[in-house]
């Protein structure tokens, strides 16, 4: 898992160093790295919860405890 997320780290930090040599805007490189990096770690993670059957809530508990989130029941 930390391997994968450094492969997408250094990806997203390669694409930001040619774009800022391009002359781009650096806050703006910023916020766009920040936010491409959130959704790529976070993506497949959030795939496999929604995917978790409604009969079985307690691996979302684990998963929870686990990563110290707050589980949100669908309304």
């Amino acid at each position: 898992m930390r391997e994968n997320a450094n492969i997408i780290r250094e990806q997203l930090l390669q694409e930001s160093y040619r774009r800022l040599a391009h002359g781009e805007d650096p806050a703006h490189l910023l916020e766009q790295l920040s936010r491409k990096l959130t959704n790529k770690l976070l993506h497949n993670p959030s795939e496999l919860i929604h995917a978790i059957p409604p009969d079985h809530k307690d691996w979302l508990a684990i998963i929870a405890d686990t990563f110290k989130t707050e589980t949100h029941e669908n309304p």
